[in-house]
């Protein structure tokens, strides 16, 4: 597995340093972390001043990194300009299967005019994870959203080819959205007769579903913990809520593609997640089959 750690001196970044540094990745994870060498209104001293802190920043974070014993490799690499177009570049670049980044939670106005984090979210070509709190706690409580679609079996395929320390728990969980959610979404379409039939045949299908995924996720994980729950509500709200309510370290989503600019309308699940998400957020991208 291959990884790159984009940072910069922000307390997020170092969210981020602490979350490689305790993760449960593959054995022989590589990890190369980069940091841009950039200022819009000119550098504050000499470049080379800039430079020698950069490289400072990087060296103090591969010491950190150096310690996880699932990984063999640690890089680091000095990006001169804007970065958000320079990580994106490196990504397109060179084969990572994931982006690691630090984030708090964004303003709505923060969105709008457009954090770094959330430009990567949005650009990059391979699966992303938003670290906001470091998981150091031996047992984990792991959130994996599932709806039955071939992008959520590689989040549970890529749950179960993590490190996953003995007694975890772990909860897949499929949201269905609730009646009066359905009429808002569909107004004057259907009536209230409909809309409870159709609410009945997705909640077994969803309980079909919850069931074969728990099955082969406990016999892939059999030293931990798995758990099964159907959601009230609209998979944006509900699967937000369920980091709370969990107390989850992470959360597993699945999407499809290249990039999330291609591929999710603002608004869509994965993206609301990975904004809205108290917890750390995985987001794993299936590429397509081009």
């Amino acid at each position: 597995m291959k990884l790159l750690l984009s940072i910069d001196n922000s307390e997020h970044s170092q969210v981020a340093i602490e979350d490689v540094s305790h993760g449960l990745w593959p054995d022989g994870t590589e990890v190369m972390i980069a940091t841009a060498v950039w200022s819009p209104f000119g550098f504050v001293g000499s470049k080379e001043h800039s430079n020698e802190a950069a490289q400072k920043l990087l060296n103090d974070a591969a010491e950190i990194i150096r310690s996880n014993q699932y990984i063999t490799k640690v890089e680091t690499q000095i990006l001169a300009g804007n970065p958000k177009n320079e990580i994106i570049g490196v990504l397109a670049e060179k084969h990572f299967d994931l982006l690691v980044m630090g984030s708090r939670r964004p303003s709505m106005q923060k969105i709008l005019f457009g954090s770094v984090s959330h430009a990567l979210l949005l650009g990059s070509p391979c699966s992303v994870r938003i670290a906001r709190r470091a998981i150091v706690r031996k047992k984990r409580r792991v959130l994996v959203g599932f709806d039955g679609s071939e992008f959520c079996w590689r989040a549970l395929s890529i749950v179960a080819g993590r490190h996953v320390p003995d007694g975890t728990e772990i909860f897949i969980v499929n949201a269905v959205p609730t009646v009066d959610e359905s009429a808002y979404d569909n107004p004057h379409v259907f009536s209230q007769e409909q809309l409870e039939q159709g609410r009945s045949r997705l909640l077994d299908v969803a309980q079909d579903g919850l069931a074969e995924a728990k099955a082969k996720l406990s016999a892939q994980l059999p030293h931990c913990i798995v758990n099964t729950k159907i959601l009230n509500g609209h998979p944006r709200k509900a699967l937000i809520a369920a980091c709370e309510d969990f107390d989850a370290d992470i959360i597993f989503v699945g999407t499809q593609g290249r990039n999330f600019s291609a591929l999710i309308a603002i608004g869509s699940v994965s993206e609301a997640v990975a904004v809205g998400a108290p917890c750390t957020v995985e987001i794993i991208k299936t590429p397509n089959a081009s």
